[in-house]
C-alpha cells in the first residue's frame, strides 16, 4: 500500500571514525572502506559486485595483479584467500592497515589482520555494487574517456598528461590490467614517417581496380584500428588473395603498426570472444585453412562490432549458475581465400581488396617493413591521440562526401571511416568537404549505391554461399576445396593445357556436385547446347541433383529455396531440357 508505514527495526550506532590521511588504502578522501560515494576500493583490490556459481552467492573482485577473482561467504574469511586477492607478502600491510587484529592475551593484534572483519567488509562492498555481470571490464587499447581518450597500456592507463593504475573506475567501467602494450611515443610521427610507411605497402601487388587506392584504404584500416571503439563506426578490410599472395604477411604488418600483435587462427565464434573480449583496437585474424563456415561466423560477429557497443553475447556460466558477458568491438581485418556469403547489408560494411602474387621474391623486404610498421606504432599512436580533435570533423566530410555520390548510409559510414582513417593519418590539416568530394571519386567502386543496394537480393548471397561451399576433391579422399576453387581448377584446365591439372579430373569434381564449366564457350562432345542461342561460356548448374541440395543444408536456403533467389540473378537462363 501507497501509505504503508516502514518496518521497526534495531538500528545500531556505527563506531565513530577516526581521521583518515587522503593517502590511506580504506578509500579515496580519507574516506571508510566501502562507504557510499566513494570509489569502494581497498588498496589495489577492486571489488566488482555480486554473481551466482552453482547456486552459491560469490563475490567478485579485481586482485591485486588486476585479475578477475571470486569468492563465496566461506571462502573470503580464509586467510590463504585474502593473501592471494591482496597480492600476498606484498599486500600482507595493506591488510593489517584495514583490519588490523584486536589484541588478544599476549598476541600483538598490530602485527596481524582479522579475516573475519575484513571478509564482511569486503561482502558487503560488493553487494552494494549488485550484479558483477553488468560491469563493462576493460583491457588494453584506446578508450573514449572523459570527453578525450584514454590509452589502457595493460599496466598504466594514460590519459593526457595523467597516468593511473589498472583498476581505475568510471561509472559501470573498469579497467582492468592485462597484457603490456607499447606506451604512446614523446614525439608523434611525421606525415614522411607516414609516408615510408605507406611505401612499405606498396611492396604488396594488388588488382588493377584496387591498384590506385589500396594503400590509402589500409592506411584508413590501420588509423581506425588504433583508434579502436573510440570512433563511431569501426570499418572493417577483406584481403582476398590465393595461396602465396602474401595476404598474411600483408595481415601481420597492419596488425604490428596498430599494435594488435600477430593475427589470430582460430576463425571460431568462441574462440574470438576468448581473444578479442573487452579490448579495443583492430582483429587481424588469418585464415589459413580455407574455411568457408568459419568466415561466415567472423562476418556475423563482424556486423555487431561496426559501432555501439560492440557485438554483445551473454552466455550461461559454464561454473553451473549465473551468466557472463563478452564484448567485441573494432576494425576486424582478414586475410582468406575464401570469400564468404555477404548480405547487401554485410557488403556494407566489409571493403574487399583483392590481393595478386607479386613477380618475385620480396621474402626481406616484407620482414624489414614488418619490423619498421612494429617499431613506428608508438609514433603513430601519439599522432593520432594529437589528431583526435579533427578526426571527427575529416569523418563527417567524408561520409557526406559519400552521400553525394548516392552512397548507402552504411557505405558512407565505411567508406567515410577509411577515408577519413587516411587522411587523418597522412595530413596534418582537416579534411574539408570539396577536397573530400574530389578524393572520394578515387573510392566510388568501393561504395554500394542505393540503386545497387535494392538490386543486390538474395541471388547474390546464394551464388556466394554455393562458391564458398566445400566439396570433396576426388573419390576414396577426404580432402575438400571449395566450389570456388574447384571452378578456378576446372578453368584453367580448360583455358591452359600446359597446366599439370587434368580436366577430366576436374570435370569429375565439379560434376560430382552437379556443376559443370564451360570455360571456352565450346559445346561438348556427344551432348547439345541445352540453352537457347551458340554455346557460350558459362556455369552450369543442376537442380535436381541430392548432393547439390545438401550444399545447401545448413544454409537459409534449404531443400529447392535456393533455386529461385540464384535464377533471379542478371543473366541466368534456364535450360530448355535435361541434360547428363
Amino acid at each position: 500500500p501507497a501509505a504503508a508505514e516502514p518496518f521497526d527495526r534495531e538500528v545500531v550506532e556505527a563506531p565513530p571514525r577516526r581521521p583518515r590521511d587522503p593517502d590511506d588504502p580504506r578509500g579515496p578522501g580519507g574516506q571508510g572502506p566501502g562507504q557510499p560515494g566513494d570509489d569502494a576500493r581497498f588498496g589495489p583490490v577492486v571489488p566488482l559486485g555480486t554473481a551466482y556459481s552453482r547456486g552459491r552467492k560469490a563475490y567478485v573482485f579485481l586482485d591485486a595483479d588486476g585479475e578477475r577473482q571470486a569468492f563465496t561467504a566461506r571462502d573470503l574469511v580464509q586467510r590463504a584467500n585474502l593473501l592471494s586477492l591482496f597480492g600476498g607478502v606484498d599486500g600482507r600491510d595493506t591488510l593489517v592497515t584495514l583490519w588490523p587484529e584486536p589484541t588478544r592475551g599476549n598476541r600483538k593484534g598490530a602485527d596481524d589482520f582479522d579475516a573475519e572483519t575484513a571478509g564482511a567488509w569486503l561482502m558487503q562492498a560488493c553487494g552494494r555494487l549488485g550484479p558483477a555481470e553488468a560491469i563493462d571490464l576493460r583491457l588494453g587499447g584506446v578508450w573514449p574517456h572523459a570527453g578525450g581518450l584514454l590509452v589502457h597500456c595493460g599496466d598504466t592507463l594514460v590519459h593526457g598528461e595523467d597516468e593511473h593504475p589498472p583498476g581505475l573506475r568510471d561509472g559501470a567501467r573498469i579497467y582492468v590490467a592485462c597484457r603490456k602494450r607499447p606506451r604512446p611515443a614523446a614525439e608523434a610521427a611525421s606525415p614522411a614517417d607516414v609516408a615510408k610507411l605507406a611505401a612499405d605497402l606498396k611492396l604488396w601487388t594488388f588488382a588493377p581496380e584496387h591498384a590506385g587506392i589500396a594503400t590509402e584504404v589500409l592506411l584508413g584500416l590501420i588509423a581506425c584500428g588504433v583508434y579502436g571503439i573510440a570512433i563511431a563506426w569501426r570499418p572493417h578490410v577483406f584481403l582476398r588473395g590465393e595461396r602465396n599472395a602474401g595476404k598474411s604477411s600483408l595481415c601481420r604488418l597492419i596488425a604490428y603498426a596498430c599494435g594488435a600483435g600477430e593475427p589470430a587462427d582460430d576463425l571460431s565464434p568462441a574462440g574470438l570472444r576468448r581473444m578479442f573480449n573487452a579490448r579495443s583496437g583492430l582483429i587481424p585474424l588469418d585464415e589459413r585453412e580455407n574455411d568457408a563456415a568459419g568466415v561466415e561466423g567472423v562476418v556475423k560477429i563482424m556486423r555487431g562490432a561496426s559501432d555501439g557497443e560492440g557485438n554483445v553475447t551473454i552466455q550461461a556460466d559454464m561454473d553451473g549458475g549465473g551468466t557472463a558477458t563478452f564484448r567485441v568491438g573494432g576494425s576486424f581485418l582478414m586475410a582468406a581465400t575464401t570469400l564468404p556469403a555477404l548480405t547487401a547489408a554485410d557488403a556494407s560494411r566489409i571493403t574487399i581488396l583483392q590481393i595478386r602474387a607479386g613477380a618475385t621474391d620480396q621474402r626481406a623486404k616484407v620482414e624489414a617493413a614488418q619490423q619498421r610498421a612494429a617499431a613506428m606504432y608508438p609514433a603513430l599512436l601519439k599522432r593520432l591521440l594529437d589528431a583526435w580533435p579533427r578526426w571527427r570533423t575529416n569523418w563527417l566530410a567524408a561520409r557526406e562526401a559519400a552521400g553525394s555520390l548516392s552512397a548507402t548510409s552504411r557505405s558512407m559510414d565505411q567508406v567515410g571511416a577509411l577515408v577519413a582513417g587516411w587522411y587523418t593519418l597522412a595530413y596534418d590539416r582537416a579534411l574539408t568537404l570539396d577536397v573530400a568530394k574530389r578524393e572520394m571519386h578515387r573510392f566510388a567502386d568501393l561504395l554500394t549505391t542505393r540503386e545497387e543496394s535494392a538490386e543486390d537480393g538474395a541471388g547474390r548471397a546464394v551464388l556466394q554461399h554455393l562458391l564458398g561451399s566445400r566439396i570433396q576433391v576426388a573419390e576414396r579422399t577426404s580432402d575438400q576445396m571449395t566450389v570456388q576453387a574447384a571452378i578456378e581448377r576446372a578453368v584453367r584446365a580448360q583455358v591452359d593445357p600446359e597446366w599439370e591439372a587434368n580436366q577430366a579430373t576436374t570435370k569429375r569434381q565439379l560434376g560430382a556436385n552437379g556443376l559443370f564449366v564451360n570455360a571456352r564457350g565450346q559445346g561438348g562432345h556427344g551432348w547439345p547446347w541445352p540453352f537457347p542461342g551458340e554455346p557460350r561460356p558459362g556455369l552450369l548448374v543442376a537442380t535436381e541433383l541430392p548432393q547439390l541440395r545438401a550444399l545447401f543444408h545448413h544454409s537459409d536456403w534449404p531443400r529447392v529455396a535456393w533455386r529461385e533467389p540464384l535464377r533471379d540473378l542478371p543473366g541466368v537462363e534456364i535450360s530448355r531440357r535435361s541434360m547428363k
